[in-house]
This record gives C-alpha cells, structure tokens and sequence, in this order.
C-alpha cells in the first residue's frame, strides 16, 4: 500500500535531543518543518514562557493581598487586622468577599497550570531550539518580576529605614530606638500569613 506522503515529511519521534525537522508540538495544527516556522515558534514559545513566569508572580501577589484581609485570620486576631475592622464591620461580608476572591483565584490557577503544562509538552518534543527558548523565556520573565515580588520589600525596608534614621540623628538611646521601630511595624504591617495556608511560599 502506497503513502500519501514521503516518510522524510513526517514529523520526528524521538526520545533524545535533536534539531530534526519536521517535528509536532503539542496540537495536531503545530507542525514544523522548515526554519520559517520554527523561528515563529521559538519565538511564541519564548514569549509564552515570559508570561507564565509573569503571570505566575502576579498570582501569588493577588493570594497574598486577598489572603490577609481573611476574616479567619481576623478571628484568630482582631486586634491586629485594622483593615477588616475599619473597613467593614459586617463579618459576613467578608467572608464573600474571601472566598469569592478565592474562586477568582482558582480559575487563574488553571490558566497558569495549563501553561505551564504546555511549556512542559514543548520540551518533550526535544528539539534544541524549543527547548532553548522556554529557558531562555523563563529566565527572562524569572529577571522581569523583580520589581513585581521584591518592591514591596524593598518598600518595607525603606520605611524601617525612615524610622530609624531621624531617632539616630538626635541621638536617641538604642532601647528607645527599637520600641519606636516596633510599634511602628506593629502597625503598619499586615498579619503574616504562613506559606501552607497559602499553598505556596512568598
């Protein structure tokens, strides 16, 4: 029985890495086979893998915003939640707030998860050049959320800093200095949230 088409146009198989063309990449339309196309899909793949780790930090940020305005942390501590108490005294509203914020969460999530599995099916074609590129977008997307996970700290710092410094200006003996710094902390900043509660570290 004859081929419709010459075995040399089918894509490749192969469990090792390569730069054999043609190759299929994740769906039955995603064929490769001439640097045209694979340029474009280095490309998409490189640009897919800055967004995942983008989207990734955002996540994370949004849990952690959301998560501290948890009325269980609330219960557990009113003292220290100024911000559930002060903004809203119904209890109960906040608790559809949390856990529709929580919902909201889950569905983003799922992008995030679907993403990172089709970056992983992109490496398992084993091609060079795809693999190259999902690295080389992670890393670039690793770079690029700097400013989105640690300007918040960078923040914090610079509001101890603030603290600090115009008690050391005048003078102001070591014991005082660490009181004022506390009680400013204190309340400035929101309860910590463990990482397992949140499913992931910050």
């Amino acid at each position: 029985m004859e081929m419709d088409m010459n075995s040399d146009t089918m894509p490749t198989m192969t469990h090792y890495f390569n730069t054999k063309l043609p190759v299929a990449v994740a769906f039955e339309g995603w064929i490769i086979n001439n640097s045209g196309t694979l340029a474009g899909s280095c490309i998409g793949v490189a640009g897919l893998a800055i967004f995942f780790e983008i989207f990734k930090t955002l996540r994370n940020v949004f849990q952690k915003n959301y998560l501290r305005r948890s009325p269980y942390i609330y219960q557990a501590n009113p003292a220290s939640n100024k911000e559930i108490s002060s903004t809203n005294g119904n209890l109960e509203s906040q608790y559809s707030y949390f856990w529709g914020m929580h919902f909201l969460h889950s569905i983003i999530y799922i992008i995030q998860i679907f993403v990172g599995y089709l970056l992983m099916l992109v490496v398992m074609v084993f091609n060079v050049w795809l693999t190259v590129s999902v690295i080389i977008g992670l890393t670039l997307g690793y770079f690029l959320t700097f400013f989105i996970a640690l300007m918040p700290k960078i923040k914090a710092l610079q509001t101890y800093d603030n603290a600090v410094r115009p008690l050391s200006k005048d003078n102001v003996d070591l014991a005082t200095m660490s009181t004022v710094v506390e009680n400013k902390s204190a309340e400035e900043s929101p309860p910590k949230v463990d990482g397992d509660i949140a499913g992931c570290s910050f």
